[in-house]
């Protein structure tokens, strides 16, 4: 593919038009299927959906090319070549970009996950979920509001059960104390209540 350089004193909308004049040339090549190896399909396919912004498959074909330039090519050979396809920094950079997108997947099943216990009252669980999405990304939209209203929920949650052990436990030694003095058991009653 011909190489095209930006001109930094040129306009957007210019470098615009290059960017999709360079675009809808990949396109036809890969279409046409004339004339290219199956590395410089790979290459590119790389580029193509680089340009449109599909980073995953650009990193995809990429990787392609790459498993096949080992494969022909021993070495320093392997390297020397994959450099010539002009690939290498625009891998790195959809590799980054595909990593983020997982970082950022990850963090929104944790919140997804969070809301979902959330919303069934499963407020302690919640609030354990919105700390883990926390400690990865404490600035996560919402959040801080969700967080706090878990947490609130699950110490009133503690609360409650606190208060309920604490009820069954009275209940039981009133009743022990009422079974011992229907034994006179006086000690024991005394005890008790």
């Amino acid at each position: 593919a011909p190489e095209i350089r930006l001109r930094l004193t040129g306009s957007f909308a210019e470098a615009q038009r290059e960017l999709s004049e360079l675009q809808s040339r990949i396109r036809q090549a890969l279409d046409s299927g004339e004339g290219a190896s199956v590395m410089e399909r790979f290459a590119l396919e790389g580029f193509y959906a680089y340009g449109q912004a599909d980073y995953a498959a650009a990193a995809n074909a990429w990787g392609k090319l790459r498993t096949l330039l080992e494969q022909s090519y021993p070495g320093a050979e392997s390297a020397r070549r994959a450099k010539d396809f002009r690939f290498l920094d625009y891998e790195k950079i959809a590799q980054d970009h595909v990593g983020e997108a997982k970082r950022l997947a990850e963090l929104k099943t944790l919140f997804e996950e969070g809301m979902r216990l959330f919303q069934e009252k499963h407020f302690t669980r919640a609030l354990e979920e919105f700390r883990k999405l926390a400690i990865r990304d404490p600035e996560y939209p919402q959040l801080g509001y969700y967080l706090v209203q878990a947490e609130a929920a699950s110490e009133r949650e503690r609360t409650q059960r606190l208060g309920e052990e604490k009820r069954v436990a009275i209940d039981r030694a009133l009743m022990a104390g009422v079974a011992a003095l229907e034994k006179e058991q006086l000690q024991e009653a005394e005890t008790d209540f």
